[in-house]
């Protein structure tokens, strides 16, 4: 990996994170069994700590940030809803993890139609390469 990366090249590669956390949510049975509730819960917001105002990101389109404030959003209603994060049990059945899967399932089908920017290169639009 570079260095010093640009800006640019940041975008790209936290856009490309937002993409596997938005896969993580959508895959919730598997992700809240490793991760537990509290951190299945504030994956997302490692990428966007400070919504509802998002970092500066010029490869993220507005449609994209749209789709992605919609899981965020559920995301927050979930961590208020502290009765339904009682346990494991409680929360599966609050429907919660069911409600973000489908919600971050959209935002990552939307992500995926343009695909993955590279890791080490500059790009205007993704490659959908996989870099490593």
């Amino acid at each position: 990996m570079t260095d010093n990366p640009s800006d640019r090249l940041l975008s790209q590669r936290y856009r490309n994170r937002m993409m596997e956390e938005l896969f993580c949510l959508a895959d919730w049975e598997d992700t809240l069994s490793l991760l537990g509730i509290d951190e299945y819960l504030q994956i997302l917001f490692d990428w966007v700590p400070d919504y509802p105002t998002f970092p500066p990101n010029e490869v993220i389109t507005e449609k994209e940030k749209i789709a992605l404030s919609k899981t965020l959003d559920l995301l927050n209603e979930a961590i208020s809803d502290k009765s339904a994060r009682a346990d494991m049990d409680s929360f599966i059945r609050s429907g919660w993890p069911q409600r973000i899967a489908s919600t971050a399932q959209t935002a990552l089908f939307l992500f995926e139609s343009r695909g993955r920017f590279s890791e080490k290169l500059e790009e205007i639009e993704p490659s959908g390469h996989e870099y490593s």
